[in-house]
């Protein structure tokens, strides 16, 4: 083993650590969890871990001086972390909406469009990670052409809430677009590891 691969494996550590955060407070999300201080717990964590991951990258090309497929995996690595920090900070977003629009009436809307769209965005997320960390461009590809399904469902939100002007359909837009943002950023993800292989 090179020593760079030391330090490769640690900043690949970080990002699965980072992964399995971000998973994990989407997949709260879709339960219903919008606890603002629960959310803002989890995103500080996030936001330490992408700081850490940005250190070890500097770290590694000032001791290593990377070259080729190394520098790009290092480089990639830096792009997903940003992506990962994108997620969770939508995830806050989101729990503020809840919070500040809603308060106690959630239970008076159906979020049919967002309940439709948070599987979809979800595993587009999940394959992201997992196509970089396999270097798998079957699941990288897979992702991107996926893209265009989030963006049917954001098409139908906006006609809906068009027809139906309320506090609901106007919440339930809000939320696709942020599950859109982040559905693009799954895609970034993915662009980059098609990149890096």
């Amino acid at each position: 083993m090179r020593p760079i691969d030391i330090s490769i494996e640690r900043i690949r550590t970080k990002l699965r650590e980072m992964s399995s955060l971000v998973e994990n407070l989407v997949n709260e999300m879709s339960k219903g969890v919008y606890k603002i201080e629960d959310v803002s717990d989890i995103v500080t964590k996030i936001r330490l871990l992408r700081t850490e991951i940005h250190s070890l990258v500097i770290e590694t090309i000032a001791r290593f001086q990377p070259v080729a497929s190394d520098l790009r995996y290092l480089i990639a690595s830096l792009e997903i972390s940003y992506g990962l920090f994108r997620f969770s900070r939508y995830a806050l977003d989101m729990a503020y909406m809840f919070k500040n629009l809603l308060g106690e009436e959630e239970k008076e809307c159906d979020f049919e469009i967002t309940r439709k769209m948070l599987p979809h965005v979800v595993k587009m997320m999940r394959d992201s990670i997992e196509s970089f960390m396999y270097k798998d461009p079957t699941i990288a590809n897979e992702v991107v052409k996926y893209d265009s399904n989030v963006d049917v469902m954001l098409a139908q939100a906006i006609e809906r809430a068009r027809k139906e002007i309320n506090k609901c359909t106007y919440l339930d837009l809000i939320m696709a677009i942020y599950l859109e943002r982040i559905a693009d950023h799954s895609v970034y993800i993915a662009s980059d590891t098609l990149f890096l292989i």
